[in-house]
């Protein structure tokens, strides 16, 4: 349910790019993958709480694919921090510090 109302406030703020989602013949995925630039692609976990993100997909994507930001979108109320996860650089949000960030222009 959770992972369905990001998409909807992703949808409605990112409506040109095309969101799609990443996922291994074993099922390892990503929830969401956005492409960001010529050779970046953001990937976005949805969690309902943050104890619950297992970082093995993202890193197995983040091998693949190595550029981009990494985003774990979870109900808090601080609009988001960066944290580092198993090696991983992860902006943890909510769905508006998701936007803010997302629509920065790139540095």
């Amino acid at each position: 349910m959770w992972e369905h109302l990001v998409l909807e406030y992703i949808q409605a703020h990112v409506y040109e790019s095309q969101i799609q989602y990443w996922r291994t013949a074993d099922g390892r995925e990503v929830d969401f993958v956005i492409r960001s630039g010529r050779d970046k692609v953001d990937a976005i976990e949805c969690k309902w709480r943050r104890d619950q993100f297992d970082p093995a997909a993202l890193r197995l994507f983040r091998s693949f694919y190595p550029k981009g930001t990494n985003y774990l979108i979870c109900p808090i109320t601080a609009p988001g921090y960066q944290k580092r996860i198993s090696n991983m650089d992860i902006y943890v949000c909510n769905p508006a510090g998701w936007s803010k960030k997302a629509t920065q222009p790139a540095k």
